[in-house]
Formats: C-alpha cells, sequence, structure tokens
C-alpha cells in the first residue's frame, strides 16, 4: 500500500469504529426490575467488589458496556 495513502485511510478506519462504538447516548437509569441490576452492576465496579466474591452475577464487571448504563463513576469506562 502506498504510504501516503496509509496514514489517512488508518485515521478513517479509527474513526468509523469509534462512531460505531462509542454510545453517545447512554441509557439513564430508570425505575423497575430490568433497569435496576443494570445500575447495580455499574455501581459494584464503582465500588471496587470482586466479581464471584462480593458479587454472584451472571454479568461480569464490563457489565456496563453491554447495558450501555450511565453511572458518573463509570462513565470513562464506558467512552
Amino acid at each position: 500500500m502506498n504510504n501516503r495513502l496509509q496514514y489517512p485511510l488508518q485515521l478513517l478506519l479509527l474513526l468509523i469504529l469509534a462512531s460505531l462504538l462509542i454510545p453517545l447516548a447512554p441509557r439513564m437509569p430508570e425505575q423497575g426490575l430490568d433497569p435496576s441490576w443494570m445500575y447495580a452492576m455499574n455501581q459494584a465496579v464503582a465500588d471496587h467488589l470482586v466479581f464471584g466474591r462480593d458479587l454472584i452475577f451472571t454479568f461480569g464487571p464490563f457489565a456496563g458496556l453491554y447495558t450501555r448504563t450511565y453511572h458518573p463513576a463509570t462513565d470513562g469506562l464506558l467512552l
């Protein structure tokens, strides 16, 4: 590949991936059973709980990435 085209193509690929993966409108906590466990997983990560010892659930510490639920302490991880 030509070196002059390699850098712009890599930058374009990075921008496309960022636009697809970064949640620009995360879900806010709501009432109900499903939003409760989503927020609880983010709270467990924020409190540095050990999954499997302090908290038993099928999702691990990356549940916030899957659910895209907003929590102030895990917002940096989500982005």
